[in-house]
């Protein structure tokens, strides 16, 4: 039941389109009557006459019909599978229960004077209606859900909720904004100039795009860096973008004058943002492949990371006159990177700028960090710096006396005197140092002398006359003991180890009480009688190894020297003789026969065969391949092959060679 005649009614979709018509005077109307006359209505409802949306018909001579001088028809497409709205209503496509057409039919409404069409709106008219009816972001949501996708209409509802956004001064929200449609260049360019001339471009940088196909021009992107350089506005801004952004978006150059420009502003009165400026500078510096200016502005702000940065990109020789700034950072890291690139970094630049009388000012510990500095290089290389080794003398009795003598003992290349003098003027003095270089210097009495007044250690004392190995030492120490019991006393026990005890023994004063005389001379006779055993030993042992070795060599020398297959040019080479040498026995040359030869060291040669037939009683020859080359067989015996000729001289002089043991 409805409240107003039905002029026509058609289905759409899941609901029915009914034309209705108020009589005059009715109140039920939503529309305002012309003259009485309220105009026909299209009123959209479900099948359980639930309204869901009424449209007023605007027609000529209303005033003049009735309700059956209306009417509606509809006519479907062939085919049709997009989504409609009408009114309030919307749904997908499909039929009516009762078999309608689709929700796209055209829906004529015929009156005598008009006929209006009608057709269910498309996602399109929807945000065009909420964009009218400045409902902006609901447009934007509308557009994004088209199916399927429509960029230019999303692009398109984006600009005017950009707009609107803009125009209500809300910046922020317009800038986030531009980031998440599908704007294209020109879009882009339209609102960083807006932007700009508002004057809150820094709002919209960050979202500026930096992977578009065809990217922005470099001008754009520079305009929006600078414009963090304004007054009041934070600088933090600009060193993200330029940290985020990759350099091929922008030239580096006009952005680092417009920053040199600002900074030279803030000499005099530096402000808030003027360590983020250099580090925005630096960071420009770096996208322009400026990596040594960079570095010393890194090194002025004492930025962490600052070493790995250096390894990275090899910049060893650029912190050649920046070695205070690296010190400064972390000494201890900068000597190891110093030390370890010394070729690049040369020792003097190192030292000149650490012992500069105005290094104190920007490095209090500077002649501590040469200390360092001077040891780890020395450590690594002892002959390396040796100009400085007087210097480092001073270094280590300030700063390091434990490791004072070490240096000492190590190196040559110091002045013995300005050490002396140094070690003497140390606050206590460094007396075991100055012993030491006193021996060096020959001074030895002197030396001994501060070991027994000022040390007072007689081991210290005996060492030392050891090591020079100086009788006269000992006289000297012996001296000086005499008038001291208890050193006396402690010579007693070591002496005997090292010389000869009488030295001591015969000049005590006869009155002298030495604490336990008795057991100390019992230590001495102890041993004396332990070395004297000990060097009789030693002794048996010589002479035996010395009958041993003499007996094995009388044996060799004793001995032929086989020349078996030994070319006959090479022969007398061999046997270092002359071309005219003859066998001693058949006195032919050696080289006449083919025979296997031996040579005694006496020079006397002999042909194997004419050595054996002699009737000097012999045993088998000395070797193997000589026993087999003269007919003989077997092993080798110990028959005492010697020289014939050497032999019958002996004899016949009546002299006899042993070996003694």
């Amino acid at each position: 039941q409805t409240n107003y005649f039905l002029s026509g009614i058609a289905p759409f979709a899941s609901s029915l389109l009914l034309l209705a018509y108020h009589p005059p005077g009715s109140g039920d109307s939503d529309s305002e009557p012309e003259e009485g006359h309220h105009p026909p209505e299209l009123a959209l409802v479900t099948w359980k006459n639930e309204a869901l949306g009424t449209d007023v018909l605007k027609v000529h001579g209303l005033e003049h019909y009735k309700a059956n001088d209306y009417s509606l028809a509809f006519a479907s497409p062939p085919s049709s599978t997009s989504s409609s709205t009408s009114g309030s209503a919307a749904g997908p496509v499909k039929p009516s229960p009762a078999g309608g057409v689709p929700e796209e039919a055209v829906f004529y409404l015929v009156s005598p004077k008009d006929i209006v069409v009608a057709r269910p709106r498309t996602s399109r008219d929807s945000v065009e209606w909420l964009l009218q009816h400045g409902k902006y972001r609901d447009a934007l949501r509308a557009a994004r859900a088209v199916t399927p996708p429509d960029p230019e209409l999303v692009a398109q509802a984006g600009r005017e909720c950009f707009q609107n956004l803009v125009d209500s001064e809300q910046y922020a929200a317009a800038a986030a904004l531009s980031e998440q449609l599908p704007w294209q260049v020109a879009d882009w360019e339209r609102a960083v100039l807006m932007f700009a001339e508002l004057g809150h471009l820094p709002a919209l940088a960050p979202h500026l795009p930096t992977s578009l196909q065809a990217p922005l021009k470099p001008q754009l992107y520079e305009l929006a860096l600078t414009s963090f350089l304004k007054p009041n506005v934070g600088v933090v801004g600009m060193l993200q973008l330029v940290r985020r952004w990759p350099p091929h978006l922008f030239s580096a150059g006009p952005v680092v004058e417009a920053v040199q420009r600002r900074l030279v502003s803030q000499l005099n009165t530096p402000g808030p943002d003027t360590d983020a400026l250099q580090e925005v500078l630096a960071e420009l510096y770096m996208a322009d492949g400026q990596r040594e200016r960079a570095l010393g502005i890194y090194l002025q702000l004492q930025r962490p990371g600052l070493f790995t940065f250096i390894e990275q990109h090899g910049l060893h020789a650029a912190v050649r006159d920046k070695v205070l700034l690296l010190t400064t950072l972390d000494a201890q890291r900068a000597i190891s990177l110093l030390v370890q690139h010394r070729a690049v970094v040369p020792v003097a630049q190192v030292v000149a700028q650490l012992s500069a009388e105005s290094a104190a000012e920007s490095l209090p510990d500077a002649r501590r960090v040469l200390h360092d500095y001077l040891a780890l290089l020395f450590q690594q290389d002892p002959q390396e710096g040796g100009e400085w080794h007087e210097m480092q003398v001073e270094l280590f009795a300030a700063y390091d006396r434990a490791g004072l003598m070490h240096f000492l003992r190590s190196s040559n290349s110091y002045p013995l005197e300005r050490a002396l003098a140094v070690c003497k003027a140390a606050d206590p003095p460094l007396v075991h140092e100055m012993v030491y270089l006193l021996g060096r210097m020959g001074s030895t009495r002197k030396a001994l002398g501060i070991i027994i007044t000022q040390v007072q250690d007689i081991d210290a004392a005996i060492e030392f006359v050891q090591s020079q190995q100086d009788e006269e030492l000992w006289e000297e120490l012996i001296s000086h003991s005499l008038g001291s019991p208890p050193m006396v006393a402690a010579l007693l026990d070591r002496i005997g180890r090292y010389t000869d005890p009488l030295s001591l023994l015969t000049r005590l004063p006869p009155n002298m009480p030495i604490p336990r005389l008795r057991d100390r001379l019992v230590g001495i006779m102890a041993d004396y009688r332990t070395q004297a055993s000990l060097r009789h030993g030693c002794s048996a042992i010589l002479h035996a190894d010395c009958a041993a070795l003499s007996g094995r060599l009388h044996m060799e020398a004793r001995r032929a020297v086989s020349l078996s297959d030994v070319p006959v040019a090479q022969l007398h080479k061999k046997a270092n003789l002359s071309k005219v040498t003859r066998c001693s026995i058949c006195i032919d040359p050696l080289s006449a026969q083919a025979k296997s030869c031996v040579v005694f060291f006496c020079a006397h040669a002999y042909h194997v065969r004419c050595l054996m037939a002699s009737k000097i009683p012999s045993g088998p020859p000395p070797f193997a391949e000589d026993a087999d080359a003269s007919g003989y067989s077997g092993q080798q015996s110990t028959g005492d092959w010697t020289c014939v000729v050497c032999r019958s001289a002996r004899a016949n002089t009546g002299v006899t060679l042993t070996a003694s043991r």
